[in-house]
């Protein structure tokens, strides 16, 4: 967890650990590690959406497993309460990106972290590490991805906040830098960002700020 959060808070984006030793110097191997960090990672993008209300431990609980299948069956999906590569990726689309989970890991995290190695000589390499790249905004996210990856990245994240469509959306616009068309069915939705980090979803009837 140190590992993760330290070089997530270094690079304003999201990293994977290879090699994690124990305080008996015994080493983790990279399947074990893998499997740690999907899960944490995953509880981290939870909580920000809700789901999720434990504490991130990177235990793959039956808290956990219910807050994954909460939001498997939010997307339209089975479910299984299992994580992956692609769940995850959908987990990043409905936080709004890598960099955008990475900005609430080093605001909510580093400092809890930093207080439990407060006397411990690798707390340095914590104020060392952190730099000054500004956090991305969800619509650069999406307008980094190209249309396929981007109609199913937008419609994860207009379901993800109780929106109904299916999967993906068969098409997606953009009308400016803070606004989206994304067409679902017979629904068309307005996806307006704001400056604050919010994003104001409006179409069929509903309007979702969140």
């Amino acid at each position: 967890m140190a590992a993760l959060i330290g070089c997530i808070s270094a690079v304003n984006s999201l990293c994977w650990t290879n090699v994690t030793f124990s305080s008996n110097g015994r080493a983790s191997d990279n399947a074990a590690n893998l499997r740690f960090d999907q899960v944490w990672i995953a509880q981290i993008a939870l909580q920000s959406l809700k789901f999720f209300k434990e504490a991130a431990d990177g235990s793959l609980s039956e808290a956990t497993r219910t807050a994954i299948g909460a939001f498997q069956s939010e997307i339209g999906r089975p479910p299984t309460g299992t994580i992956n590569d692609e769940l995850l990726r959908r987990m990043l689309d409905a936080v709004g990106g890598p960099r955008q989970l990475a900005g609430i890991i080093k605001r909510e995290q580093l400092s809890s972290l930093e207080q439990q190695l407060v006397g411990a000589k690798p707390t340095r390499l914590f104020y060392t590490a952190l730099n000054a790249l500004p956090p991305e905004k969800p619509q650069q996210y999406f307008k980094s991805l190209r249309e396929k990856e981007l109609r199913v990245a937008l419609t994860t994240y207009i379901m993800s906040r109780g929106a109904t469509c299916t999967t993906p959306s068969p098409s997606v616009s953009t009308v400016s830098e803070n606004i989206w068309i994304v067409v679902c069915n017979d629904v068309t939705y307005n996806v307006v960002f704001n400056e604050g980090g919010y994003s104001m979803i409006t179409g069929g009837g509903l309007t979702i700020i969140k």
